[in-house]
């Protein structure tokens, strides 16, 4: 219902939390997919960030690289315009 007031280009994503915390990618409307991580355990920003493959882990004296070109981008995996997703979120929130 919220979503209806976003301007339809606006980029949402989905991340729930209670004793488990996900991060769902909604890119991928046949197949659903979360990540989760316990809730009560503390993560370091990047370690998720690599998990979530927002990031390659750094070779040692060489700087993180960026995504592999064969890799959906981010906001194709986990942040799209309100036009393409309401029926995603619809039905992970059902």
């Amino acid at each position: 219902e919220t979503l209806t007031i976003l301007p339809e280009s606006a980029l949402v994503g989905l991340v729930t939390f209670g004793t488990m915390v996900q991060v769902h990618e909604l890119g991928f409307a046949e197949c659903p997919r979360s990540y989760v991580f316990r809730g009560n355990k503390d993560v370091p920003a990047d370690k998720i960030s690599h998990l979530l493959g927002l990031r390659k882990p750094a070779a040692p004296g060489q700087p993180g690289q960026p995504q592999a070109r064969n890799e959906p981008p981010v906001t194709g995996r986990f942040l799209l315009p309100v036009s393409e997703c309401n029926m995603v979120l619809d039905s992970i929130l059902e």
